[in-house]
C-alpha cells in the first residue's frame, strides 16, 4: 500500500493484496493446552502458502487478489489485519467499506 497520512484513511477498510503477499507465507496453526507454566504447545500444523480460506464461510479463495479487512487505530497508528474474505462475503458483510489496492 502506498504510504498515506493515517488521517486520510478510514478506521476500517478492505485492502486487496496478491495471494503471494508475505502475510500468507510460512504460517502455521498451533495447538496447545493450559499447563502449570501457561499455554503448552502440543502440536504445530503448517499451512501451505497457497492455501487461503475465507474467514467467514471457509471457502477456499483462489483469486489472485485477496480481500483483507483492516482496522486502523488512529491514536497509535497501528493496524490489525482481521480477516481474509472471498468476494461473496466481502459484498455480503463489508460492502460499505472502501477498497484500497485494487
Amino acid at each position: 500500500m502506498e504510504k498515506k497520512d493515517v488521517n486520510e484513511l478510514p478506521s476500517q477498510f478492505i485492502y486487496k493484496v496478491p495471494r503471494t503477499h508475505k502475510i500468507f507465507q510460512n504460517r502455521s496453526i498451533k495447538f496447545g493446552v493450559f499447563g502449570k507454566q501457561g499455554i503448552e504447545i502440543t502440536d504445530v500444523c503448517p499451512i501451505p502458502n497457497n492455501e487461503i480460506i475465507c474467514d467467514w464461510c471457509n471457502t477456499p479463495i483462489t483469486d489472485e487478489k485477496i480481500n483483507l479487512v483492516v482496522h486502523l487505530d488512529k491514536f497509535s497508528s497501528k493496524t490489525l489485519v482481521d480477516q481474509a474474505l472471498c468476494e461473496r462475503c466481502k459484498k455480503k458483510k463489508y460492502s460499505e467499506l472502501i477498497v484500497i489496492g485494487e
